[in-house]
């Protein structure tokens, strides 16, 4: 065998097409007992069938014990982390955790699943992580120790005689400290100082309290990549540890860290203020992250630039209204209007940062400060990004309702009929959200808004807005209370015989609460008889679910003369579908409601054929035990 760096075999990659490749199909260890099969496999010379060995070797560990599943099973993994091949290695690596879990689902106490982590897998893990010829085998060496970390403590908090701490200090914290220890072996180290990051949440507040020296040892490490670890931690550092000793002491590993003179290390302190500043006190954030934050975003690295731009707003969002520092607001207004910091940061990018955050600076610093934020929002609504918009779009109802009705009607009114011209993927935002922004307006400036919904209800090549204006008809009724039966009603009744399912599904929900706000009831009423009446099935359908949502949100004296009369002459009709759509709402609205007690004569009538119906559908859904199911 000769190992690639691809994992494939060179014999196998020799194989013409149609030669020497037809096991490929063929289970050639098919009919072998299970224990038998997957030995069979990983004493094969193909490396395909010792991966796929592996693969199934966990599952033997659910038909033995422990003294049986170390004898038998364990031995296997062994061979299968000393493989040549690499594939096979990173199999290895990545199933030990199936490994465990497949023995957690036997009868297995909790002590004897905890023994065979730590005495069984977590030293095969520990092959993986010092695997030098291969860097995946490391990475899936890498989440299986985490996961076997997390395990070992999920284990420990539902059995008090179980230590999690000296059980994780024993075998996980000595195994990290070891890889640190690996004189000469940078990658050892490397992967250690991973672990310690990926660790440090489940191992809890006191292993970490106890070996906060060790992260302080680590923070000027000569490797860079060990050093970018610490950064990365500092934020689960002071949430965990919670104690004012602590926090200065990570602080003073970010003072460091921050001036590091490696962009990667720096970029990670940036990305991490913003965890770091939700966990602090403001005016301590304010005066122990600010100016770092300052500085990342003039930093000579574009890439810390970046990351600093990126998280500006949500580093802004941290604060109080009070406590947001006016340099942090100057900055993020710069990050737009400031043609320099737009060339420094690359236009694409910070764009779209500040477009998905301003909502929550906005809402941070308050309405009163919108002045300082006009400009910066007028820049971003014109971007010539279309991702920008869309942004935007989906966000001005949210803007409105910071600002109020006066800067809503004076400022984005404009901006919020220049989205619903834009394209497609930016019109949709403010569909969406139609009735949410005119409920900020005042009544008075409403009318105008009525014709672009007409024009949705009449939109032929995108139905989907249909049906984001269906889902909004009740809402939109409410705010055009004084002329509901002109302007909402018609459209709702449009939308509820639309031709697509979807839209009618949510204007049908959405008709009977419009109805119930309108005065004068009897000429709709009327007009969606007639579609009861209509010669297309698929008309007396919609009419019938129509009624099914009116039954639950009208008063019977409005449906009494024409509706209900209509209603139950369609349990005899023709056509299966709509019979059985009368039969099953009399069964799940009517039947034991004591509002409709005075139709039970009439009702029960049309029940009667309908639960022996020819149609075994239409027999199902009248039948009276729908209900009570």
């Amino acid at each position: 065998e000769k190992a690639g760096g691809s994992g494939v075999m060179e014999e196998e990659k020799a194989a013409p097409a149609g030669e020497g490749n037809s096991d490929l199909l063929v289970d050639r260890f098919e009919g072998l007992p299970p224990l038998e099969r997957v030995q069979a496999m990983l004493r094969s010379e193909t490396a395909r069938d010792r991966v796929n060995g592996i693969h199934e070797a966990p599952y033997l560990a659910g038909m033995m014990g422990r003294v049986q599943m170390r004898k038998t099973v364990v031995p296997l993994f062994k061979a299968g982390m000393g493989d040549s091949e690499p594939l096979v290695r990173q199999a290895t690596a990545q199933q030990l955790c199936g490994l465990v879990g497949v023995f957690r689902e036997t009868k297995a106490t909790a002590k004897e699943v905890v023994e065979v982590v730590v005495s069984d897998v977590l030293p095969l893990v520990e092959v993986g992580l010092r695997d030098s010829f291969d860097v995946q085998v490391r990475e899936r060496a890498v989440a299986s120790f985490v996961s076997l970390a997390t395990t070992v403590r999920e284990i420990c908090v539902t059995n008090a005689k179980l230590d999690a701490y000296s059980i994780h200090r024993t075998n996980f914290v000595s195994a990290i400290k070891q890889l640190l220890g690996a004189d000469g072996e940078m990658e050892e180290q490397v992967v250690g100082a991973e672990l310690l990051q990926e660790c440090t949440e489940v191992f809890g507040r006191d292993i970490v309290g106890d070996n906060l020296e060790l992260y302080e040892q680590l923070a000027t490490h000569t490797t860079f990549r060990v050093r970018k670890q610490v950064a990365k931690v500092l934020g689960t550092l002071v949430v965990l540890l919670d104690n004012g000793d602590a926090t200065a002491r990570v602080l003073t590993l970010l003072d460091a860290l921050a001036v590091d003179k490696i962009w990667r290390v720096r970029k990670k302190c940036a990305k991490v203020l913003v965890p770091l500043s939700e966990y602090l006190q403001p005016a301590v954030a304010a005066s122990k992250l600010v100016p770092h934050y300052e500085t990342f975003c003039a930093d000579a690295s574009r890439w810390v630039r970046s990351a600093a731009y990126e998280n500006l707003g949500r580093f802004v969002a941290t604060f109080d209204a009070q406590h947001v520092p006016q340099s942090l607001l100057t900055i993020y207004v710069e990050m737009i209007s400031n043609d320099k910091q737009r060339s420094q940061v690359g236009e694409p990018f910070i764009s779209e940062y500040c477009s998905y955050s301003f909502p929550g600076v906005l809402f941070t610093v308050g309405a009163s400060r919108w002045e300082e934020l006009r400009e910066c929002y007028g820049v971003l609504v014109k971007d010539p990004q279309w991702k920008v918009r869309r942004t935007l779009a989906h966000s001005v109802h949210e803007i409105a309702k910071i600002v109020g009705p006066a800067v809503t009607e004076d400022e984005l009114v404009p901006v919020f009929n220049a989205f619903f011209g834009d394209l497609d993927v930016v019109r949709v935002g403010v569909i969406k959200h139609f009735a949410e922004f005119l409920a900020v307006l005042p009544p008075t400036a409403r009318p105008p808004f009525l014709s672009q919904l007409q024009d949705i209800a009449g939109e032929v090549e995108n139905w989907r807005y249909r049906k984001y204006l269906a889902k909004q008809l009740s809402h939109l009724a409410s705010l055009y209370t004084s002329s509901v039966e002109a302007t909402i009603v018609p459209i709702s009744v449009k939308l509820a015989f639309d031709p697509v399912a979807k839209v009618r599904e949510h204007a049908t929900r959405e008709l009977g609460l419009v109805l119930a706000k309108a005065g004068n009831k009897e000429p709709i009423l009327r007009l969606v008889v007639e579609k009861g009446r209509d010669s297309s099935c698929y008309n007396r359908q919609i009419f019938a679910e129509v009624c099914g949502d009116m039954i639950g949100t009208l008063e019977e004296k409005d449906l009494r003369d024409e509706v209900l009369p209509l209603f139950f002459q369609l349990a005899s009709d023709p056509v299966p579908n709509v019979r059985l759509v009368v039969g099953h709402i009399i069964v799940t609205k009517m039947v034991g409601v004591d509002a409709w007690d005075t139709y039970k004569d009439q009702y029960s009538k049309c029940l009667q054929p309908l639960a022996s119906d020819s149609d075994k559908d239409v027999k199902y859904f009248s039948n009276r035990q729908v209900r009570q199911g």
